[in-house]
């Protein structure tokens, strides 16, 4: 009884499908480990190349120039894109500052008017990401994208803004040729790179802003300093003026009016009294007495200048 029921037509029937499920569910787990492993390696592709992003960060703190070109290549290569380009907003239009790919670049020397009627002008203006499938069908919408995609052959385009306190300084622009939409993965990453674009912007704007700090510092300390360096000058000059400027006792009791001017015999200085003042005073006014004052005024310089001397 049971070997007939395992050599059932049922028996064999259960044993088929089962080995089809376990079969099913090996491929479906080599798919998923296959997968897995895949995205696994995207997700370390992209952080090396966000490392290496903020590596060239760190090391051009003063120049912009090598983030947008790193931005550049790593955005068209990790996006699928057959080019990027980024560009830096300048007043009224667009400058292109780093470009990646095939497709070549339209404009008057790498610039494109900021107008509505280009994908990467619209993004700009509107501080949002503008993702089309086929922009050669989008004529009436980007006229001059649309223009530009059919004579240059391609059709799918993402633009990112580059936002700085909630306005739009530049745009990352991506190109296929063939009309295929970018992912949401690749879209998150390219915002990740205009953010590190972004932050590269900024690190050069505050480096050059302390450069200009310190030199306008130093000019000013320079300026003190000579300030300083001049008064103390000064200083010295009027010392040296007040000193060598004064009369000698010699030139000064020569050339003293008599009635002014009284030199001591026994201290050398000129005389503040008032009362040997008004003494010699009536002396000079006494009979003989400008001749009695000359010849001791004379005695006086004689012996000053012995002593002196």
């Amino acid at each position: 009884m049971s070997l007939k029921g395992a050599n059932s037509p049922t028996r064999g029937r259960k044993l088929r499908s089962t080995g089809t499920k376990a079969r099913v569910r090996v491929g479906r787990n080599r798919k998923s480990r296959e997968d897995l492993e895949m995205k696994l390696a995207e997700a370390l592709e992209q952080q090396t190349a966000t490392s290496e992003i903020l590596r060239v960060i760190r090391s051009s703190p003063s120049n912009v120039q090598p983030v947008f070109d790193a931005v550049a290549e790593s955005a068209a290569r990790l996006c699928e894109s057959f080019d990027s380009a980024v560009w830096r907003r300048e007043s009224d239009r667009l400058l292109l500052v780093a470009h990646h790919g095939a497709i070549p670049q339209t404009g008057s020397a790498s610039f494109l008017p900021l107008v509505r009627g280009t994908v990467g002008g619209r993004s700009v203006l509107d501080g949002r990401t503008i993702h089309i499938a086929d922009i050669q069908t989008k004529g009436d919408e980007f006229p001059n994208t649309s223009e530009n995609a059919r004579r240059q052959g391609y059709r799918t385009i993402l633009s990112v803004p580059l936002m700085r306190e909630g306005a739009a300084i530049g745009a990352i622009v991506l190109r296929r040729t063939e009309a295929r939409l970018f992912s949401e993965r690749q879209i998150a990453l390219l915002q990740t790179f205009a953010d590190q674009a972004v932050i590269a912007i900024e690190n050069v704007r505050l480096f050059e802003k302390e450069q200009q700090r310190t030199r306008e510092l130093s000019e000013a300390l320079e300026q003190q300093t000579a300030t300083s360096e001049c008064c103390a000058s000064s200083r010295v000059r009027r010392a040296n003026w007040s000193r060598y400027s004064r009369p000698c006792w010699r030139t000064r009791c020569a050339s003293a009016r008599p009635s002014l001017a009284y030199c001591s015999g026994t201290t050398g200085r000129r005389s503040n009294s008032r009362r040997n003042w008004i003494r010699h005073r009536n002396l000079l006014n006494s009979k003989g007495g400008a001749d009695r004052f000359n010849r001791f005024r004379a005695v006086t310089l004689i012996g000053f200048c012995e002593r002196s001397t």
